[in-house]
């Protein structure tokens, strides 16, 4: 499958199943991943020509647990979205 999506990025151009036509193609591209792409990389189970085509402007977001003060604020944010409950002043 990875050959298949570095071919659809390189040439801009896919075909349907057991088809002959080719569509060419326009698409940006947004991945994420939660685990260590680089590893994965390494150990050979991802393709390292398919990461430089993906890779163009990387954000590393921390995992919440190392953010614990943010899930109270997320917290607070959702349940004011949902049900109109403050569970700390402002």
């Amino acid at each position: 499958m990875q050959a298949k999506l570095l071919t659809a990025i390189e040439k801009r151009q896919i075909s349907r199943l057991g088809a002959t036509d080719i569509i060419p193609i326009d698409v940006r591209l947004i991945s994420a991943t939660n685990v260590n792409i680089r590893e994965l990389v390494e150990e050979g189970n991802f393709r390292q020509d398919l990461l430089y085509r993906i890779n163009t402007i990387e954000i590393t977001i921390p995992p919440l647990r190392e953010r614990g003060d943010d899930v109270l604020l997320l917290a607070d944010y959702f349940l004011t979205k949902v049900y109109s409950i403050n569970i700390r002043k402002r």
